[in-house]
């Protein structure tokens, strides 16, 4: 039975350098805005709001961030963030800043979100992630995950708590207004649109983006390796 193409990238992969000064600033970085978002959502009773769509994506940029490079699962979670990052340009050309009146409040939302796409940014160029090519059977899965969370957990949640967690209830002052009731249907076609700017945009980046100039690989990443290996046998 042969494998597929995404499937043989993994094949013997091993980060050909170990994280950078430059990498754990960038998490440490993004930590500290959602830090500083939780303790604005907490003090104005809105903990629940850090479950839209950005915020959760800082929490899983941190959590690519931190784990194991010679481990497959943050590879694929990058390459599923790199179908619904979209979200953050959204967020970014059309901010909805109607409540944030508190103190660094306004600039943090955007530090946060350019955060959200400058660290995938420089995750292609680091050279330590594999960067699936452009799949839409992947498109198709990281659409239908992001749909399954926008209509089970927000949706849920947005009815019990009467919160309009990532517009779920009313629309957004804008276009969507136009739809009445039908705002949200289209929301979700306008979303599958999106989601191939993965074809486009990030595709677009990933191809003229030079990448890190890779050193032989350290002794002792190699000496590490070997006994991994050997320990396998």
């Amino acid at each position: 039975m042969s494998r597929s193409p995404i499937s043989q990238l993994f094949k013997a992969y091993v980060p050909p350098v170990k994280r950078s000064k430059i990498e754990i600033s960038v998490m440490i970085t993004l930590a500290a805005s959602l830090l500083i978002t939780v303790y604005q959502k907490w003090t104005r009773g809105g903990l629940l709001f850090l479950l839209q769509p950005c915020h959760m994506s800082a929490m899983l940029l941190i959590t690519i961030l931190a784990g194991p490079k010679d481990k497959k699962w943050p590879h694929v979670l990058l390459n599923i963030y790199f179908h619904i990052m979209w979200g953050t340009m959204l967020a970014l050309l059309s901010p909805d800043l109607r409540d944030y009146n508190m103190f660094f409040e306004v600039e943090n939302f955007f530090i946060e979100h350019y955060l959200l796409l400058l660290v995938p940014v420089y995750m292609i160029w680091s050279n330590r992630y594999v960067i699936w090519p452009a799949s839409l059977d992947v498109a198709l899965m990281s659409f239908s995950l992001f749909a399954l969370y926008h209509s089970m957990i927000l949706s849920t949640m947005a009815l019990l708590k009467g919160m309009n967690l990532n517009y779920l209830l009313m629309p957004p002052p804008g276009p969507l207004q136009a739809f009445g009731r039908w705002y949200r249907p289209v929301m979700y076609l306008f979303c599958v649109f999106l989601t191939m700017s993965r074809y486009f945009i990030v595709e677009f980046v990933i191809q003229i983006l030079p990448r890190r100039k890779v050193l032989p690989i350290q002794k002792e990443l190699s000496k590490d390796c070997g006994v991994k290996k050997q320990k396998t046998l």
